[in-house]
């Protein structure tokens, strides 16, 4: 969560300053959503073309050779699929029995931590600069109201969290290729066995729901580790603020007169 640091018990002697911050928070909120966005983007199609493709890759490998072979109708699909989980990990010294679970985990990392950089350089880019609205000729009632309202309409604007949508859209997305891909070569090889039965594709439904639950938590460990690497929070609690304003607002109200001992007499 966002945090404004102020000096409390707040007094009329620091509206002008608490005024500046107030206007940089803003500023900095509105940089975050635009990066929020921008990084949201980019783990959605980073992510879900990486765990598509290892799931697919994943899927051929187990199957056997015959559906390994399937990978040459597609464009380029065996050639990356050989440079990823065969020569990329040898160039390091690598061996693993299951080399496409290492795509698993750089679909996880690498979309947050690619993230990290562009969150840094849009940092540079986009300067964040809050200008205050407080005119110079203002009274201190009038600067205490316009602050208050400022205060209010900003923590209303910053009570949603951000959510993760896109982790529920990758994961849909991911299950629909790899679902696809599974279908076709079952479609194209035509295997013969007794045990393509009803009962047998089915089951397949039971896989689609682990599959997709694996999926969406893939999704959206990337996601929260994208959100806490680039500082991706838009949340600010206002009611400190709305509470001291008020409390000072309150303290600069005239005392109300005690009734006079004469007028209590009968």
């Amino acid at each position: 969560m966002v945090k404004l640091k102020y000096s409390r018990p707040l007094t009329a002697e620091a509206l002008p300053e608490l005024a500046e911050k107030m206007s940089l928070l803003e500023a900095r909120l509105k940089r975050r959503r635009v990066i929020s966005v921008i990084c949201g983007w980019l783990c959605f199609l980073l992510h879900t073309a990486m765990m598509s493709f290892s799931a697919i890759s994943l899927y051929a490998h187990q199957a056997g050779p015959d559906y390994v072979a399937l990978m040459d109708r597609v464009p380029q699909l065996a050639e990356a699929d050989a440079f990823v989980f065969q020569e990329l990990p040898a160039r390091f010294g690598l061996t693993f029995a299951i080399p496409q679970l290492l795509g698993v985990g750089a679909a996880i990392l690498l979309p947050a931590l690619i993230c990290l950089v562009v969150s840094l350089l849009l940092r540079l880019a986009i300067r964040a600069r809050g200008k205050t609205q407080l005119p110079p000729e203002a009274s201190e009632n009038e600067r205490l109201a316009l602050l208050r309202s400022e205060a209010e309409a900003l923590a209303e604007k910053s009570k949603p969290s951000r959510k993760a949508n896109w982790t529920l859209r990758s994961a849909f997305l991911s299950l629909l290729l790899s679902g696809g891909a599974i279908a076709w070569s079952l479609y194209v090889i035509r295997p013969d066995s007794e045990d393509l039965d009803a009962a047998y594709f089915s089951s397949y439904v039971f896989i689609a729901l682990i599959l997709f639950t694996a999926l969406f938590v893939a999704a959206y460990v990337t996601d929260s580790l994208t959100a806490l690497l680039c500082a991706l929070d838009t949340q600010w609690d206002g009611d400190t603020l709305k509470d001291d304003l008020l409390a000072l607002e309150e303290s600069r109200l005239p005392a109300p007169e005690e009734p006079s001992a004469e007028g209590d007499s009968v």
